[in-house]
């Protein structure tokens, strides 16, 4: 058909299209469009004839199109196809794609182009949204630390975000996820794989892998059915490294067992101390008795000498379940570490070389003679595990400490390192190092307490304890202390000792042995005792006589407490002295007053002359 003609049919044909249609000469004048063309260009037929089609197109584009325009006049070309943007009359830039054609004239020279246009502005759009999609699900995926994947239903890698510094993308697709996964765990992945097949639902396993830094990794690796009319077509996984957070739970799981044990162990030591104070205060009062042989001398100080062995155990026993009472201080760590350096040097065995290295340190709140035991523990189970020889090396420097710490708080504290090249112990045994009573020594050759007391005395100054080791490698204890604001604070002097008296004083207990021994003992020493098994006989006491001038109190009693039966008693008598005695530390609530707290089991000397003390204090401002 000519293209220089007029005929009907033609431009029929033309206005009939469902799609644009134009024809425009070589010398780039439009001949002829249709309806469709004219309403994706926004252009009436009028103004179209004689217009350069590539006026129509962007100016961006335009160079691209001219060029191609020139291969269709040279003849060099006969049919194109290209998608670019075109230009509206109204000035909206949409998208246009076009099939070009080279039309004959007359004689089967060329004599026109015609060119079928689509505005495909609408799927060019979705295009683009997919593609800025998949670049953001890409940049997701690509930074995110996890390991994602999409496993067909043979369980082979048809997508993964990122690999392990030694793999790449490329390498491992197509091959089955399963296959970098250690030995053992195999059979697990593949029950899991199944299952989420069958059931269409999540499922999840879990690896470890030994990295290249030599530590082991724990992955939690989650895994979802892809569907598709109900039918699970792929799987996707995801991994997740939760090394950490096993550790942080581990941690955890060590704090509650070890504040588990400490609790019943405080219990025991509180139960026993109640026992040993009523040994201890009938041996020392049956020794005063007169007429006693020196065979009975001899059993009442074996009888004495072993319920003081038991009160040390049951110290150890307090101290691992952090309930000794402290008596703290603010002092230098290093000067702990110094003052116990000829002790430790009598302790080391033949062969053993010592090494301090230590920093500058702030000043720390803990009870020094505790503290010296904790490090005298740690030196001795050092050279116990030394036998031939080795190098303990003694550390302190003062670190920060982030969040993330499953026991401290962040914050500044002094640092402790004790490491030692001794034979090291396994996992199985560094799990348990400060349960107590737990040993690997011969019988006889150790209590199993050093290490948790050690513990229970760290933990108890607002620290934490926590050790490293592996066999043959020696082993390394680290102890955080907390680094305390303020200078050190003048220790208090207790009043020059005076163990008799005329004083009355009130005894509250309501163990009767207990009760019983202790008034025997302030008896012994000149006092009159007035005692009461509960705190409301003590207030009726008080009421009644009126020259009582201590309250001495058992602190945890049923009914009423001994804190209680203390805060109502000095709202009637503000010049009362007040002892408390108690199994194991407790924390005394705001409002009590002046008090003094004596830990049981207490020898009678001592009892004496703390009371004494307590009397001889200057009387409260505004009693």
């Amino acid at each position: 058909m000519s293209c220089d003609g007029n005929e009907a049919s033609f431009r029929d044909l033309l206005d009939d299209a469902g799609i644009g249609m134009v024809a425009f000469d070589l010398d780039g004048r439009i001949l002829r469009s249709n309806d469709a063309f004219r309403r994706i260009f926004g252009y009436p037929e009028e103004e179209l004839l004689g217009l350069d089609p590539l006026l129509l197109v962007h100016p961006d584009d335009r160079a691209r199109v001219a060029g191609i325009a020139a291969e269709f006049a040279a003849g060099a070309r006969e049919r194109s196809r290209l998608e670019r943007r075109f230009v509206r009359k109204d000035g909206a830039l949409r998208w246009g794609r076009a099939t070009v054609t080279l039309a004959a004239g007359p004689g089967g020279r060329p004599g026109c182009v015609v060119a079928l246009v689509e505005d495909v502005t609408d799927r060019h759009e979705a295009d683009g949204a997919l593609r800025h999609a998949e670049d953001v699900c890409a940049s997701i995926t690509g930074s995110c630390p996890d390991y994602i994947m999409i496993l067909d239903l043979d369980g082979r890698i048809r997508f993964i975000n990122r690999t392990v510094p030694d793999l790449t993308i490329d390498g491992v697709m197509g091959e089955k996820a399963e296959d970098y996964v250690p030995e053992r765990f195999r059979p697990a992945v593949r029950a899991c794989f199944e299952q989420v097949i069958r059931t269409r639902k999540e499922g999840s396993y879990e690896v470890e892998y030994l990295a290249a830094d030599g530590e082991v990794h724990t992955f939690v690796t989650r895994v979802w059915p892809v569907q598709r009319d109900g039918e699970v077509i792929a799987l996707t996984q995801c991994a997740t490294d939760v090394t950490a957070q096993r550790l942080l739970e581990k941690q955890f799981l060590h704090a509650q067992k070890m504040e588990s044990i400490g609790r019943l162990a405080g219990g025991v030591a509180h139960d026993l101390n109640n026992q040993l104070s009523i040994i201890l205060g009938s041996a020392e009062l049956a020794q005063r008795g007169s007429g006693a042989s020196p065979a009975v001398e001899a059993e009442l100080k074996r009888i004495e000498s072993a319920a003081e062995r038991a009160a040390a155990l049951t110290q150890q026993l307090l101290a691992f379940g952090r309930k000794q009472v402290l008596h703290t201080r603010l002092l230098g760590l290093n000067s702990i570490v110094a003052g116990v350096h000829d002790m430790v040097d009598r302790i080391l065995g033949e062969g053993i070389r010592l090494r301090l290295q230590l920093g500058r340190v702030g000043q720390v709140s803990v009870d020094p003679v505790q503290i010296e035991q904790v490090l005298l523990n740690l030196v001795i189970n050092a050279c116990d595990a030394m036998p031939r020889g080795g190098k303990l090396v003694i550390t302190t420097e003062e670190v920060d400490l982030a969040a993330g710490h499953v026991t401290l708080r962040p914050g500044r504290y002094a640092l402790l390192h004790v490491v030692d090249s001794g034979i090291g112990m396994t996992k199985e045994v560094l799990a348990h190092v400060f349960d107590p009573f737990f040993t690997t020594k011969e019988v006889g050759k150790g209590t199993g307490l050093g290490l948790a007391v050690a513990h229970g005395i760290v933990t108890q100054s607002g620290g934490h304890i926590e050790a490293e080791s592996e066999p043959g490698a020696g082993a390394t204890f680290r102890i955080y202390l907390p680094i305390a604001e303020g200078a050190d604070e003048a220790e208090r002097r207790p009043a020059p000792a005076a163990p008799r008296g005329t004083e009355t004083i009130l005894v509250v207990e309501d163990e009767p042995q207990v009760l019983d021994v202790t008034r025997r003992v302030l008896e012994e020493h000149g006092y009159r005792v007035v005692a009461a098994s509960s705190g409301e006989e003590a207030l009726a006491h008080l009421a009644r006589v009126s020259e009582i001038r201590l309250l001495l109190t058992d602190v945890v009693m049923p009914g009423m407490d001994g804190q209680d039966l203390a805060c109502r008693a000095l709202r009637e008598h503000p010049g009362l002295r007040i002892v408390f005695l108690s199994g194991y530390e407790i924390e005394i609530r705001p409002g009590v007053g002046p008090h003094l707290l004596l830990q049981k089991p207490v020898a009678a000397s001592v009892l004496a002359t703390r009371i004494r003390e307590a009397l001889d204090l200057a009387v409260p401002a505004g009693a």
